[in-house]
């Protein structure tokens, strides 16, 4: 029933044809006209807009999930949340054809079967919930106050980090793709092989796709997760703009509450630390997934924890990038964390959602952000592929230089014309005082310089 689940390849021309199949069975059928014909128009205008197609790999890419001979299929995902949650609508509806005529259960009691089974899948918040894709979600999903998952607002306390430990760092993970999947392998097989006596934590920076609906969570996340129930490792996870499109009920209510991310207690926030350094996940998506701000008292907590003077080494993973050197970026989020960090530095701040891996060079002023972390990096690199637009392209207008980064991941593979990057992870070790980050290809081979030679970690500094 869900085998094309696990491999979502589908391009825009492909949306389009399902799009005629929709229209076609609108017309044949007038008691079924849910959508209105506006929506229509609309996801046909996205679709044949010469700008929202720019990438779009084709399908033709896919390649068997146990193949690693060869570099692994792509996805189209198109970031219009309103063409998102069509695509969501697609996987789990119309490509296991469950409203389809004539297919209708010939006895009265599959019939009713049948029935039963629709009815639970056009649920609230269910894969069919057709109010996905209706006009007034072209803003976002989140706008519906009455559909959207309450916020757990609990300031949580610190969650003991060992003296020695490793984290391991996801972003952008939960497609299901053979990409997210290597990077499972990877970190797993890493994870096996680490001393038993080093503590173990992996964090998830956020974005379940397509919409971040429940069933997504149950086929493209959990399943698939390096860590294995029952695992001594434990697992972390901030929420994402794809986990908000429709609702947060899936992240609430599916991924917090699977017991291996017990220790975040249903929060979307947390804190991991010790007497030497702590890491701090914020929330920046709640409130409106594509405006990113800090939702409930979240800026009170991180202004608690950022005061004394002798802090802990302090890292933050968001989801939402501080500045890019790919795309203009001013949000409240930033000013946020830039008003509470004050007049001083964190040690470092990560985040993913750009679908890349990268670090910048230190220093960095652009809009609110000022230099407010010593060390700062992407790591959005887990599930997403990424088409390599080339390093000579200049920034987009009102972003931060290319000379500013310090490292990328150049570690790519062609498809027809096409240049992709391979998928990863980072590893952030601890060693009491001492903390270090490297950054790992999906199939686990550490980071290299464009020459090719390795790149050793990069050292995080206290700052004094």
């Amino acid at each position: 029933m869900h085998g094309a689940l696990l491999d979502p390849a589908i391009d825009p021309d492909a949306l389009l044809a399902k799009l005629d199949e929709l229209e076609g069975a609108r017309a044949e059928h007038p008691e079924r006209r849910q959508v209105p014909q506006a929506t229509y128009e609309e996801i046909r205008r996205v679709l044949t807009d010469p700008e929202a197609r720019r990438g779009a790999p084709p399908a033709s890419t896919r390649r068997a999930l146990d193949d690693l001979t060869r570099p692994p299929g792509t996805i189209y995902l198109q970031p219009n949340p309103a063409l998102s949650q069509f695509q969501s609508v697609i996987s789990y509806c119309f490509e296991n054809e469950l409203v389809t005529a004539g297919e209708l259960p010939p006895t009265e009691h599959g019939f009713r079967l049948w029935v039963a089974e629709l009815v639970d899948r056009l649920r609230r918040f269910g894969p069919c919930d057709i109010r996905w894709i209706e006009p007034t979600l072209l803003k976002l999903a989140t706008d519906l106050t009455d559909d959207k998952h309450s916020f757990p607002d609990r300031r949580p306390g610190t969650v003991a980090l060992a003296d020695r430990a490793r984290v391991f760092i996801i972003g952008d993970w939960a497609t299901g793709l053979p990409q997210a999947r290597n990077v499972a392998r990877s970190v797993s097989a890493q994870l096996e092989a680490s001393d038993p006596g080093i503590e173990c934590h992996v964090v998830h920076l956020g974005d379940t796709y397509f919409s971040g609906l429940e069933e997504e969570y149950k086929h493209r996340f959990l399943p698939l997760w390096p860590v294995e129930p029952g695992s001594r490792v434990r697992s972390w996870a901030i929420n994402g703009n794809h986990d908000m499109y429709s609702g947060g009920h899936g992240y609430f209510d599916v991924l917090l509450k699977d017991p291996r991310f017990e220790a975040q207690q249903g929060s979307s926030y947390f804190c991991l630390g010790n007497q030497y350094w702590r890491l701090i996940g914020l929330d920046d998506s709640y409130t409106d997934p594509d405006a990113p701000s800090l939702a409930g008292s979240q800026v009170d907590w991180l202004e608690e924890l950022l005061a004394p003077a002798g802090r802990p080494g302090t890292i933050l993973l968001t989801h939402h990038q501080a500045f890019s050197a790919w795309e203009p970026v001013h949000t409240t989020m930033v000013e946020q964390v830039a008003g509470a960090i004050g007049d001083r530095q964190v040690e470092g701040w990560l985040w993913g959602h750009e679908h890349r891996a990268a670090v910048y060079k230190p220093g960095i002023t652009y809009g609110k952000y000022d230099n407010q972390a010593a060390f700062t990096a992407i790591i959005g690199h887990g599930g997403v592929p990424n088409l390599v637009s080339g390093p000579e392209a200049p920034p987009p207008p009102d972003a931060v230089d290319r000379n500013s980064i310090d490292w990328q991941n150049t570690d790519v593979y062609t498809v027809a014309e096409d240049t992709w990057s391979y998928g990863g992870y980072a590893v952030i070790d601890f060693d009491r005082d001492a903390a270090s980050i490297q950054f790992f290809t999906e199939v686990g081979q550490p980071r290299t310089n464009p020459d090719g030679t390795s790149r050793p970690p990069d050292h995080l500094a206290r700052v004094p």
